[in-house]
């Protein structure tokens, strides 16, 4: 048996796992997604029943048996526990666990994807008001962090820069850029492939991709703003990801299922 692996990470799943365990996937900085089996967690009273709960930033000691790893020890950093009281938190923070499973494993961004979700789950738990935005919010940085989107600058068309336009269309397929002008020219017959947002929304874009994790959150667009940005992340990803994915709030609003 190899020395025993301290890590810290980021809870994105728990589930059940033969009879008294839990098999616990996690989020950490130097080893991208790791999972790990929790003996005994469903054991009234059992020092491990706090890999029970999702989205726990937590400290770990796991051993490494035979191929797999196990939960040697366990202690609490941050619980985000507000995002358990908040149907709209525990929507989006499913949408953000999922994706990060799906996209990080174990690539060269997982340190970038780490410190993403430990800030969204902590925006998540201590602002549930803005779910909608960090839901918006941690689609595009963590396309930017994949390598699959840039800051918008000039357009595509004419050259110009954008801050003179107020509709821009931005492609859902890569970096492209048209002015209100030259959108309606090039766009064209691909109009399906681009979204018409305003400059406020494209300017509000860029600052989630240059700001520090830490303050990618703290704007307060209006709720037109937030209703543009949840709808083009949200097709930009499921382009990028060649997956369906569906916003989790709307999937609330109509009485769907969101985990």
């Amino acid at each position: 048996m190899s020395n025993p692996l301290s890590v810290k990470g980021i809870i994105l799943e728990s589930r059940e796992y033969k009879e008294k365990d839990r098999m616990v996937t996690i989020l950490t900085k130097n080893h991208g997604i790791l999972d790990f089996v929790a003996k005994g967690t469903a054991k009234l009273g059992s020092k491990m029943s706090a890999v029970s709960v999702p989205y726990m930033l937590c400290d770990f000691v796991l051993t490494d048996s035979h191929g797999f790893y196990y939960l040697k020890e366990v202690s609490i950093v941050a619980s985000n526990s507000g995002i358990m009281n908040s149907l709209e938190s525990m929507a989006v923070a499913g949408h953000c666990a999922s994706c990060l499973k799906s996209s990080v494993l174990q690539s060269d961004n997982a340190a970038n994807a780490y410190e993403l979700s430990v800030y969204t789950f902590y925006a998540l738990s201590s602002m549930p008001s803005k779910a909608a935005f960090i839901y918006a919010c941690f689609n595009w940085r963590l396309i930017a962090d994949l390598g699959l989107g840039a800051t918008y600058s000039s357009c595509n068309g004419c050259g110009t820069d954008i801050s003179g336009s107020n509709g821009l269309y931005l492609s859902y397929d890569d970096n492209q850029c048209y002015c209100s002008n030259c959108g309606e020219r090039y766009c064209g017959a691909r109009r399906g492939d681009f979204k018409l947002v305003s400059r406020t929304s494209v300017v509000i874009l860029d600052k989630i991709i240059e700001s520090d994790y830490s303050k990618i959150f703290m704007f307060n667009p209006a709720e037109t703003t937030i209703e543009e940005l949840r709808s083009f992340t949200t097709e930009y990803l499921r382009r990028q990801f060649e997956i369906d994915i569906i916003d989790p709030i709307k999937k609330l609003d109509r009485g769907l299922r969101f985990v």
